[in-house]
């Protein structure tokens, strides 16, 4: 008997064709081909990009800012990989969005920061649990965020606060029963 083997889809994005004809240029400043294809395969990944900034923009979902983050931060690669490049520079300009990407930090990072410490403000350890893995990604995309660190590490070890004590003082407090 034959097994029939199924491809897999592959995605062909040209976000992720791009750098190859950007190796290409960088390498071979005359490569026809690949000076054919930069300027259309840059256009078409921005205008990719950008709409997927609008569309997580206009989405009316939790933690919506750090999908812009991504975006922009992709734009900005494709900005710096071809501004490296002296034969790419000549064929396309790029536009830097490196204003949109701060201001877009900024709001994800306050939004991630408003959620966590609303969890903190349950005061269930499950709650305080879930604010330590919140400051922790917050951390990911912005390290120096108001005192997201010393939270973190505080709510590690185990402080949650539970109203006017922490929890490590109740499971002190609690009578045994023998």
């Amino acid at each position: 008997m034959f097994k029939i083997r199924k491809k897999s889809p592959r995605k062909r994005r040209l976000f992720y064709r791009r750098p190859s004809s950007h190796r290409k240029v960088k390498k071979d400043g005359d490569n026809s081909k690949a000076a054919e294809v930069l300027p259309n395969a840059y256009d078409l990944a921005e205008k990719d990009l950008l709409r997927d900034i609008d569309r997580a923009n206009a989405a009316n979902q939790q933690f919506r800012y750090e999908r812009v983050v991504d975006g922009y931060s992709k734009l900005n690669e494709l900005h710096d990989k071809i501004e490296r490049c002296y034969a790419c520079r000549k064929i396309v300009s790029p536009t830097s969005y490196f204003r949109e990407y701060n201001e877009a930090l900024e709001k994800a990072a306050a939004e991630r920061y408003a959620y966590a410490d609303n969890l903190l403000s349950k005061g269930t350890i499950d709650a305080g649990r879930a604010a330590f893995n919140n400051f922790e990604d917050l951390l990911k995309f912005a390290p120096n965020y108001k005192d997201a660190r010393e939270n973190s590490k505080r709510h590690f070890y185990g402080f949650v606060p539970c109203g006017s004590r922490t929890t490590q003082d109740q499971l002190q407090n609690v009578p045994v029963q023998q």
